[in-house]
């Protein structure tokens, strides 16, 4: 099944925001500081928000250990989950 690219995109915020804090964490138990802690947990974001995207859209793009779906009348344009 593949992703559209706000569903990857969303996935990106949200892991970012729990892996920035992380580093956030130990940035500040390591030096104490506030200031750097904010200024490493900034740049750590920005950046590797947009590395984990493109990440996410190659795997995308890769077919090895997929599993095929048949398209047909019951799959929906939102993410290709069958109606209940």
């Amino acid at each position: 099944m593949k992703e559209n690219h706000t569903r990857s995109m969303l996935k990106s915020i949200t892991f970012r925001i729990i892996a920035t804090l992380t580093t956030m964490i130990l940035v500040y138990l390591a030096t104490g500081s506030l200031e750097i802690t904010l200024g490493i947990g900034f740049l750590d974001i920005v950046s590797k928000l947009f590395i984990y995207y493109f990440h996410e859209r190659v795997w995308d793009s890769i077919k090895w250990g997929t599993i095929p779906y048949k398209q047909d009348s019951t799959l929906l344009a939102n993410g290709g989950e069958k109606e209940k």
